[in-house]
């Protein structure tokens, strides 16, 4: 219980638990853990599925046991074939993880002006481990290249954050550390730093793209926040014209071979001011009438819209692949 309860405690024992047979299967699969303990309960822990998954021990526990290990409150019919299944895996070390990111750093700042730079999420202050978990999991979905948490964010080996993320942080870097070591990182003439924030004044109308998000929420770093209405970003409308598509994706393509890092800030109170010092403002612009999104939806939104997925037609809102039988 404690792998599940205590950061220091996974930090200590360099492990955490992750709970579900389908998502310790697509792990297994791409071999991104390292098993050292398999549960099972029920009728699963005498099925085959389990063989098919390598660990250095394996042990057979009753519903019961499992449930209060896993923390499951509610009733459960379990996996595929009944019962439930975790494992302790792994957790690799916080300089193999830096070493990772420095490498992608290094290849991608080499490479061609015509190439990719770093996509980095970072996390400011985000408490709620189901917005942690979310963002995480779709940074991984977008093909962003790592995740760097800044001060006071809820451990993304939180069982919940680890649940919401759907073992995101297996899938690709996950760091954290000091904002100095962020800006040495990205590198102070490649990298750039995007805060999702409400616009500052500013003598420079430019130095902001559209609206900036503020959030709401009083969750604890490792919190039971459920990520609803009250961790919401509030996205106000700068009083200025709106920007032609063509300028919009200008400003991506000025970015495509940039490190950029995206900031998504605290749920209570936004981007921290050692940051905002730093960074340029960037947001999501909402033409109905609604004051505000969940920071995992902005976050979303502004993944694809900097990311290598969205910037390439348009502004990058949405890519459909359908053939509606004429050239486009």
């Amino acid at each position: 219980m404690k792998l599940r309860q205590s950061p220091s405690y996974r930090a200590d024992h360099q492990s955490t638990i992750l709970l579900g047979l389908n998502p310790i299967l697509e792990l297994v699969k791409a071999g991104h853990i390292d098993i050292r303990v398999l549960f099972a309960s029920g009728a699963v822990a005498e099925s085959g599925v389990l063989d098919s998954i390598p660990a250095e021990r394996y042990i057979h526990v009753s519903d019961a046991v499992m449930k209060k290990a896993a923390g499951i409150k509610t009733e459960s019919k379990g996996g595929r074939d009944g019962g439930l299944v975790a494992a302790e895996v792994s957790l690799p070390s916080h300089e193999t993880k830096m070493n990772l990111l420095h490498k992608k750093c290094t290849k991608m700042s080499s490479s061609s002006s015509s190439g990719w730079g770093l996509r980095l999420l970072v996390l400011d202050g985000v408490q709620d481990p189901g917005n942690v978990g979310t963002l995480l999991r779709t940074a991984v979905a977008l093909g962003w290249d790592g995740a760097y948490l800044l001060p006071g964010c809820c451990d993304p080996m939180n069982d919940k954050a680890l649940r919401a993320s759907r073992g995101a942080p297996f899938k690709m870097p996950v760091v954290g550390g000091p904002l100095d070591e962020l800006l040495h990182l990205i590198g102070p003439t490649h990298g750039v730093l995007l805060a999702a924030d409400l616009p500052r004044d500013s003598d420079d109308e430019n130095d902001s793209v559209h609206h900036g998000p503020r959030a709401n929420s009083g969750e604890t770093p490792d919190g039971d926040g459920d990520g609803d209405d009250d961790d919401d970003v509030q996205l106000q409308l700068q009083h200025q014209e709106e920007e032609e598509d063509d300028d919009v994706q200008k400003r991506l393509e000025a970015l495509r071979s940039r490190n950029v890092c995206l900031v998504m800030g605290s749920e209570g109170t936004g981007p921290s001011m050692e940051v905002l010092q730093v960074a340029k403002s960037v947001a999501v612009a909402m033409p109905g009438e609604m004051e505000s999104l969940n920071v995992s939806a902005a976050g979303a939104i502004l993944m694809l819209l900097l990311g290598k997925t969205g910037s390439k037609r348009g502004t990058g809102s949405l890519v459909l692949d359908i053939d509606l039988g004429r050239s486009t």
